[in-house]
Parts: C-alpha cells; sequence; structure tokens
C-alpha cells in the first residue's frame, strides 16, 4: 500500500485512499479472480484499478462501492482481452 500511498500528495486523499484499500482489496480480488480464472492475472487486474482510483480520486465520494466494483471488473476485463 505504501507504493501507492507515494503517488497521493494531500494527506486527505492518502486517507481517503487507504480506507477504500482497506475496504474494498479483498473483494476486487476476489471478482478479478472470478472474471479472470488466475491468481496473479487478477493481482494485476487489481492494481490497475488501485491506479485508477487515485487517478480518479477527487471524483469518488460516498457511497462508491459501485465505482469501485465497476474499476476492479473493467480492469479484469481488460486483462482478459489480452
Amino acid at each position: 500500500m505504501f507504493v501507492y500511498l507515494a503517488m497521493i500528495d494531500s494527506p486527505d486523499d492518502q486517507t481517503k485512499f487507504e480506507r477504500i484499500y482497506k475496504q474494498y482489496r479483498y473483494l476486487m480480488l476476489h471478482v478479478a479472480k472470478q472474471i479472470l480464472q488466475n491468481h496473479h492475472d487478477a493481482e494485476d487486474a487489481v492494481h490497475q484499478a488501485f491506479v485508477s482510483i487515485i487517478e480518479n480520486l477527487e471524483k469518488i465520494s460516498v457511497p462508491f462501492e459501485r465505482f469501485i466494483l465497476y474499476v476492479g471488473q473493467q480492469s479484469s476485463y481488460k486483462n482478459l482481452a489480452i
């Protein structure tokens, strides 16, 4: 997680991301594994999803669960197409 936090300047945004990461990382990994049927590809997809979340952090507000899951799914489907 430290790599992700290093990408974020604002302490408030770091706190926001940390909450998102802790709450959704396992769910996102589970969804990615269901789509990709491969643990390593799923980890890559989740990593890409978290980078995308960081890039769009200012757009995320509560409730954001659907957005988080959508980003995770889209990242997984992109990896599936490769």
